[in-house]
């Protein structure tokens, strides 16, 4: 899992995150699609600029990148550096330059808007401990390189006007898995069906030597090996019945050398 936090010294930016104490409107994490737009109006939210405020996000994305259609995990947290903001709120979106990128899913303390943009719930906005964390579901779908995931928090006096609030705001890039699955060494590997519920046939092309089948997680965890000869080459079957619904990665290694592997999906 990798971090990025930022102490953000910016100019003070605003969303409706506590007026709004349901969720912050869709449309307001300062981003290409928000053009920019942080709510930073007279009639939303204003106060003094960050000082010691920050923002972070981690995500369970492999450090070698995310790949098409896989599922991931993303968490914002909010820390108000001693300030004791009693009420915290955040909108966000994963985009591109142009267009939104992937699709988003509520996870904890959090609900989506308008289907772009995910927000805190009327119930997850207050502080602990000088901090607040919410989680949400990404699927990449195919999504490109120079993808961005924008965060705008508002640290929130509580005082029962839109004045005297922090507003903060961030990005961070996320990478696109740029190793290659696809003919490697002269080998082509089909799976069918993709995505499956139960089995898994595996033809793979010139694979006429003894080798071994491996699937791991999309963060490199081995959940099952099985060997591999010359006669699987027409057509393997692998049964997926046990996997829980999510993407996976099979790779088969062959003993003289060559590999080739693909992602497949489990939905049951």
């Amino acid at each position: 899992m990798r971090t990025v936090l930022l102490t953000l010294a910016i100019a003070t930016m605003a969303i409706p995150a506590l007026t709004n104490n349901g969720g912050a409107p869709a449309g307001k994490s300062g981003s290409p699609k928000s053009n920019n737009a942080t709510c930073n109006t007279s009639y939303c939210h204003s106060g003094p600029a960050v000082s010691t405020q920050s923002i972070s996000v981690t995500t369970d994305i492999p450090t070698d990148g995310y790949v098409d259609n896989g599922s991931y995990s993303i968490t914002v947290t909010m820390t108000d550096g001693g300030t004791s903001a009693p009420k915290m709120g955040f909108t966000a979106s994963v985009e591109d330059a142009s267009n939104h990128q992937g699709i988003l899913s509520a996870g904890t303390g959090s609900q989506i808007q308008g289907n772009n943009y995910v927000t805190h719930t009327s119930s997850s906005t207050s502080s602990s401990s000088g901090s607040n964390s919410w989680t949400f579901g990404w699927n990449a779908g195919t999504a490109p390189d120079n993808t961005l995931i924008y965060v705008a928090g508002n640290f929130a006096n509580n005082d029962g006007s839109n004045g005297g609030d922090v507003i903060a705001s961030m990005s961070m890039g996320l990478t696109r898995s740029h190793v290659s699955l696809d003919e490697p060494l002269g080998m082509t590997m089909t799976i069918m069906p993709n995505p499956s519920s139960q089995w898994l046939k595996i033809d793979a092309t010139f694979a006429t030597s003894k080798g071994t089948l491996n699937i791991t997680d999309l963060q490199g965890r081995l959940i099952r090996s099985q060997s591999w000869t010359a006669a699987d080459a027409a057509g393997k079957l692998i049964d997926v019945r046990d996997l829980a619904n999510g993407t996976y990665l099979l790779r088969l290694s062959m003993q003289d050398g060559q590999s080739i592997g693909q992602p497949f999906i489990v939905r049951h």
